[in-house]
């Protein structure tokens, strides 16, 4: 059997697909003009062929959490550097957080960031003007240009009635307001988790309360008003035990976690030295192990 265009054949992939039910099923998988044509053993097409013995294919990743720093820090990130990172990873769809400089706040920069660009990029509107947590930004005008949700990342929305306002609008409009939650009345914002490694560095440490109790009021207000709240990069076990609880009770929250949280701890940040600096800070075995198990279990 011979096809036209531009194809691919690869053979004997581990395949994982759980939008169609395939877990780990080996076969040949035959891409014509970039869509899979023919799933099977041993296809016959002269097509140009990959040996993928031992290797694994997945359906194309998305990463709901990036920051391609676009408009205004371009020196750290753009899009067209952001965007070839993520299609080398496999991720050809992705959701750019607005703490940008300016913040995207206005449907204008939404409409201009989704423009022409080499991966489905889509936008986090700002939940508040400037991230300020003064005043809500537009919410509607922000969806009706492209917006997927809202988020303040980088900082947390503390008014508690502009959040459940926002909250409302999530339930009215089924789009997720996404939190950065971080309690800044609580402590300092310190870089290293509070415990033996940040006494043992002389450094500012970080109270696990400024995320979990941020966690639990946001969990709260979502319970209260029937929207969606995303928790950002959770990073400790009490936050993940409240986030366990509510979705028992049918509580509209989902959350992430970042590779760093599932792998690493506070022990290891004496020897990662500044490559171990990062908000929120890396916890103890404790919360690794439970971030672990939660990203198994859902």
């Amino acid at each position: 059997m011979s096809q036209q265009g531009n194809s691919i054949l690869i053979r004997n992939a581990t395949l994982f697909d759980p939008a169609a039910g395939i877990d780990r099923l080996v076969a040949d998988v035959l891409v014509v003009d970039g869509r899979i044509r023919q799933i099977g053993s041993d296809i016959q097409n002269d097509a140009e062929a990959v040996d993928a013995s031992g290797k694994y294919l997945f359906p194309a990743f998305c990463d709901v959490h990036v920051h391609f720093r676009t408009p205004g820090q371009t020196d750290q990130e753009d899009i067209e550097s952001g965007s070839k990172a993520a299609l080398a990873g496999g991720f050809t769809s992705v959701i750019q957080m607005p703490n940008t400089n300016p913040v995207v706040d206005t449907p204008e920069l939404v409409r201009e960031l989704t423009r022409q660009n080499p991966i489905e990029l889509k936008i986090l509107p700002a939940v508040t003007k400037g991230l300020k947590s003064t005043e809500l930004t537009d919410l509607q005008a922000l969806l009706d240009a492209g917006g997927v949700g809202f988020s303040d990342d980088g900082m947390p929305v503390t008014d508690e009635s502009l959040l459940r306002e926002a909250l409302i609008f999530s339930r009215e409009r089924g789009v997720p307001i996404t939190q950065h939650a971080e309690d800044l009345t609580i402590g300092e914002r310190g870089v290293v988790r509070s415990g033996q490694v940040a006494d043992s560095l002389g450094v500012t440490g970080w109270d696990a309360r400024r995320e979990y109790e941020m966690v639990e009021r946001d969990i709260r207000l979502a319970e209260q008003t029937g929207g969606h709240v995303h928790i950002c990069h959770v990073s400790t076990h009490q936050s993940v035990d409240f986030i366990r609880e509510a979705k028992i009770r049918g509580v509209k929250v989902t959350a992430e976690v970042t590779p760093h949280h599932l792998v690493l701890t506070a022990d290891d940040v004496p020897e990662l030295g500044t490559q171990g600096k990062m908000n929120p800070p890396l916890g103890d075995s404790e919360d690794r192990d439970s971030l672990v198990k939660a990203l198994a279990d859902g």
